[in-house]
């Protein structure tokens, strides 16, 4: 499946809603908001990958369900599941 333009647009909105999000930030919201539009512009193929993702949305974020996601996680979450991990063995 190729990407078109409104595509990654949602994929790129869907990744910063995300990461504010997880800093809990309220602009998470009406960046959440504002998506909606955009999801009308795709296709209905488009809309059944995104629907097709499953999991964790901060592992997914920003890429579809047809597409290959990369087996390496993201440095900034695999920090903070590393500081994480480090907390509970404390614990």
């Amino acid at each position: 499946m190729a990407i078109g333009l409104c595509l990654r647009v949602y994929l790129g909105m869907e990744r910063s809603m995300i990461d504010l999000e997880d800093d809990g930030h309220q602009l998470a919201d009406h960046l959440r908001d504002s998506m909606d539009a955009v999801w009308e512009c795709l296709s209905d193929l488009e809309r059944r990958s995104l629907n097709a993702r499953f999991g964790e949305p901060q592992y997914f974020a920003g890429a579809t369900g047809m597409l290959q996601i990369p087996t390496h996680v993201r440095r900034d979450i695999a920090v903070r599941n590393s500081v994480r991990s480090r907390f509970a063995r404390a614990a």
